[in-house]
């Protein structure tokens, strides 16, 4: 039996989240969409340690889609520790344009880093190109 993709969104914003799980809903729902609200919180998944520990209950993901102004650890410092400890196809979603922060996101290994659409449907083709890109 093959398991579907499990893609965790590391994303503060619940308006942000909601709209991102809408969009993958619609064009890949047999995806696996799970959450982390700060950068903690997605270390804690990504290791499977604290509350993530039962791999039925909380399962590890196959990818992460990230953003970047994150509560305890930002976005960077997530990727930072991915890159020793968790190597997981990664794609920034954020709302920064900053050439430094894209920079050093793409130094990090970044499969590919968006910026936040303004509309639903831009969101909706941006999960198309993901979802097409991993082949989820």
């Amino acid at each position: 039996m093959i398991l579907p993709p499990v893609v965790l969104l590391v994303e503060d914003m619940d308006d942000d989240r909601l709209f991102f799980e809408r969009a993958i809903r619609k064009v890949a729902p047999g995806v696996r969409l799970i959450h982390a609200a700060d950068g903690q919180q997605a270390v804690d998944r990504l290791s499977g340690t604290g509350d993530y520990s039962e791999p039925v209950a909380h399962p590890k993901p196959t990818h992460v889609v990230l953003d970047l102004k994150l509560p305890k650890r930002s976005g960077m410092e997530v990727l930072e520790w991915m890159r020793t400890n968790a190597d997981l196809p990664v794609i920034v979603l954020t709302s920064s344009q900053s050439p430094k922060e894209i920079e050093r996101a793409r130094s990090l290994g970044v499969d590919d880093y968006l910026v936040k659409p303004a509309s639903f449907e831009k969101l909706v083709a941006i999960v198309r190109m993901i979802v097409a890109h991993w082949k989820l």
